[in-house]
């Protein structure tokens, strides 16, 4: 199972629009590792309470593992919150509690909740993975949007690595990775979960946003969906917001996916999202190649010297 799922517990028939946002990043750490994580912004709109909001990752966390992170704080940060909507926002910390608007000049946008990771979030291991649920905010008339940070191992389940095996060159210095990134796909659900969230409330998804953030140095091939943008990724803004002190932060692109649904098809959502994508990237052992590659070309030099010392004495013994 790989997909990831959606939809809310209430006592209410509404059935509330909702957009997803995600960042899928791949970055190298100072020991030479390589880390997977996930952002996820969830953007609620409804004029009722929602009960809990439940997401299901295809793989198994607990609350001790502390693989959980809010960002919404980070949104306070103008740059960073113009740069994650495009859009000019700033944010109105005046209100009391845990959220805040997003501004737009003195339009409000968004109250975005920041979640107490510890106390807000609950962790329920059932059906090969984990359910996390917290409990919706809503405030007045706006869309409720929060943002949190999934940096488990098993975010690397998303994508697989492969060595080409056409060209002895090309396999020694590159490798080929296959994202396969899916929300709400039934196919990859166990079944048991899909009949829970059938008997629960489901969201009427609008739109999602699916980012894969990966170094200039990675080649894109293909994906299954057009690319709705790229982007070069400005370091100064990104680097503080990944915390860029624990990794080798480099230059990075973001090849945007997208899927919308029209304000006009009102009674209709996106069913489910499927991603596929494909890039060819150095290997991370490329100087030690390099010196394999080097160290061979000097021997095989003094080889061909020897030899052709050894033969030129042998013939000057007949002259």
């Amino acid at each position: 199972m790989n997909s990831l799922a959606i939809w809310h517990e209430s006592n209410h028939d509404e059935q509330a629009q909702l957009d997803l946002h995600f960042n899928h990043w791949k970055l190298c750490k100072s020991d030479n590792t390589l880390s997977y994580f996930l952002d996820i912004g969830i953007k609620v709109v409804s004029t009722v309470e929602l009960g809990e909001i439940c997401l299901f990752l295809p793989f198994t966390i607990s609350k001790a593992d502390h693989y959980l992170i809010d960002l919404g704080e980070k949104l306070k940060e103008k740059q960073l919150s113009t740069a994650i909507f495009n859009e000019d926002y700033g944010a109105d910390t005046s209100i009391v509690g845990k959220g805040f608007l997003l501004k737009e000049g003195s339009n409000s946008k968004y109250y975005v909740y920041c979640l107490a990771v510890e106390n807000d979030l609950t962790y329920e291991n059932r059906y090969g993975g984990t359910i996390i649920k917290f409990k919706h905010q809503l405030h007045i008339d706006l869309p409720t949007y929060y943002r949190f940070r999934v940096i488990a191992p098993d975010i690397g389940h998303f994508s697989n690595e492969y060595k080409p095996n056409n060209s002895f060159l090309e396999s020694a210095f590159s490798s080929v990775e296959i994202i396969d990134f899916r929300v709400n796909d039934r196919r990859n659900l166990d079944i048991s979960l899909v009949e829970h969230i059938t008997s629960q409330k489901q969201f009427q998804i609008k739109l999602i946003h699916y980012f894969v953030m990966r170094s200039i140095d990675d080649e894109y091939i293909l994906s299954n969906k057009d690319l709705d943008s790229l982007r070069l990724l400005e370091k100064d803004i990104w680097s503080a917001y990944i915390d860029g002190g624990s990794y080798k932060y480099q230059k990075s692109i973001a090849y945007h996916l997208k899927e919308k649904i029209g304000n006009d098809e009102s009674g209709t959502g996106i069913s489910d999202f499927i991603a596929l994508l494909k890039f060819r990237f150095p290997d991370r052992n490329i100087k030690k190649y390099l010196l394999y590659v080097t160290a061979f070309a000097l021997l095989t030099g003094l080889l061909v010297a020897s030899v052709y010392d050894s033969l030129k004495s042998f013939f000057t013994c007949f002259i």
